[in-house]
């Protein structure tokens, strides 16, 4: 009976000790717009494990956040931003009295910012997030609107200047003068009139 006392306490000893070994890790780093290279506040960070949430946390004014107390693991980390397009990395490790430090860059979310553009009534505006050009057109109404957006590109929707055919007038629609014959002269009454028949055959075309 002593024995297994004594196993039973060497188990746990052995157990406690594992145990104080363990030392608990963090997540941090930054949040950063992909151009401008600025740090994004409000950012929301979260972060699970196992598909288990394990917390939320925001960035500061600068775009720098921390998570401390982690078990040495794999995590996924995801950012939520108004603006922006969503981040998401599922392979962050976290190791035992180590820091894991991120540095992400959000891009902006150019569907969102055309939306807004949009229903406001903005001039046309170019995307930033892609090699085409996104160009949405507006409305410019106003000396202050021109103030605000002193550039305004043409739209694309513009119809060329194409030279139309021109149409030729409808056939058949000639008018001439009425012939009038001559009338019949009397050689009696006119001695010198000679008296002739001509007789016409030929066809004439109006062009």
């Amino acid at each position: 009976m002593k024995k297994r006392i004594a196993i039973l306490l060497v188990v746990l000893l052995v157990f406690s000790l594992a145990a104080k070994k363990v030392s608990l890790g963090s997540i941090s780093g930054t949040v950063k717009d992909e151009f401008s290279k600025k740090g994004i506040a409000n950012v929301v960070i979260s972060i699970t494990s196992n598909g288990k949430p394990i917390g939320d946390i925001s960035t500061n004014r600068k775009g720098v956040f921390k998570q401390p107390k982690l078990y040495p693991g794999t995590y996924t980390v995801t950012t939520k931003a108004e603006g922006y397009l969503a981040y998401a990395n599922e392979k962050v490790v976290v190791r035992s009295g180590k820091a894991t430090k991120l540095k992400i860059l959000l891009s902006k979310d150019a569907a969102q910012k055309i939306s807004m553009d949009i229903s406001i009534g903005a001039p046309p505006v170019f995307s930033e997030l892609s090699d085409n050009i996104g160009l949405v057109s507006g409305s410019a109404a106003g000396s202050a609107r021109s103030e605000m957006y002193p550039y305004s590109p043409p739209s694309p929707y513009t119809r060329p200047n194409v030279m139309m055919p021109r149409v030729p007038p409808p056939s058949g629609t000639d008018d001439f003068s009425a012939i009038k014959p001559n009338i019949f002269h009397s050689p009696l009454a006119e001695p010198l009139s000679t008296f002739s028949i001509d007789v016409d055959t030929a066809n004439y075309t109006a062009i």
